[in-house]
């Protein structure tokens, strides 16, 4: 390769990479900053962040990468009133399901979500949590459109 084509291959490599950077947002809210708690849904434990400001619903788990959330890690989307939610995937680097659920815990809808998507997913009445785990995981559990999610005494004293 002569130094020409050096420079070249050099120079569109760094232009590829600063595009590359620009166009992949940075998180404002690192995931260590979000409260964390368990929840089980049949009899399997998972790690979820909490969305309880409009600035953390807002990011949700965008900019991240597929394996900066394990399969035993979700995000948990609390609202103080019942309303219609809509969720979508731009900025999201893998799919995600994601269950909207009633204030007395009963699953309304699920659906999966493909990454980067700019599709809406709106649910289809009101509801008080939007629940998000890796795809594939509520069909794993066998969770269905009707099923209820007991929520523990901190989560539910959050949507008070």
């Amino acid at each position: 390769m002569t130094k020409r084509h050096f420079i070249i291959w050099f120079l569109l490599f760094s232009f590829l990479e600063a595009d590359f950077n620009e166009t992949v947002p940075s998180r404002t809210i690192p995931l260590k900053k979000l409260f964390q708690t368990d929840l089980v849904l049949k009899n399997r434990t998972f790690k979820v962040w909490l969305a309880i400001d409009p600035k953390q619903k807002k990011e949700g788990l965008s900019s991240l990468l597929a394996d900066e959330v394990s399969l035993n890690n979700g995000m948990l989307f609390l609202y103080p009133y019942e309303e219609k939610l809509s969720f979508w995937m731009k900025d999201t680097f893998f799919d995600l399901d994601i269950v909207y659920i009633k204030k007395d815990g009963t699953i309304i809808d699920i659906y999966t979500m493909p990454k980067q998507s700019l599709k809406l997913f709106t649910s289809s009445s009101k509801v008080s949590y939007a629940l998000e785990l890796r795809a594939g995981e509520f069909e794993k559990l066998g969770l269905k459109v009707g099923d209820r999610i007991e929520f523990s005494s901190i989560i539910k004293s959050l949507t008070l």
